[in-house]
């Protein structure tokens, strides 16, 4: 026989909360953008999704070895035939990254197309990979 109170209660309010806080509310008021950081044989690249970011509202910087993106998007205020509503948003993002010693960050190049950015890291030149045959000799 099944009893209902030996198993698990699962209040519908509950998942209902959980959902809609998950879905609305975030814990800061700095977003984190997606990326990739693709290692190649002279540099890094990392690519950035800023979707709808202009190029004025972004900043690059490098701190003590540390890459910093950030920059933020106001919305403007929207206006309808119908009714008249005001959004006054911002949106804050940041990311960073630790740069390695085999980084050269006196030569970073950014760009910004499609709504991503890329940021190449070139490698400095005694710290790149140098890759060589050995020739195997008859013993």
């Amino acid at each position: 026989m099944w009893y209902a109170s030996t198993y698990p209660r699962v209040s519908l309010s509950n998942i209902y909360e959980d959902f809609w806080s998950d879905f609305f509310y975030q814990t800061s008021d700095v977003k984190q953008p997606n990326s990739d950081v693709e290692d190649e044989d002279n540099c890094f690249r990392v690519k950035i999704d800023l979707p709808g970011i202009d190029k004025k509202d972004i900043k690059v910087r490098v701190e003590n070895d540390i890459l910093i993106i950030e920059g933020e998007k106001k919305e403007e205020e929207r206006k309808s035939k119908f009714w008249h509503t005001e959004r006054n948003k911002i949106e804050k993002f940041k990311r960073s990254f630790t740069l390695a010693d085999t980084i050269d960050a006196t030569k970073l190049e950014a760009k910004i197309k499609h709504g991503v950015l890329e940021i190449v890291l070139p490698k400095k030149e005694d710290k790149k990979i140098k890759t060589f045959d050995v020739e195997i000799n008859q013993g």
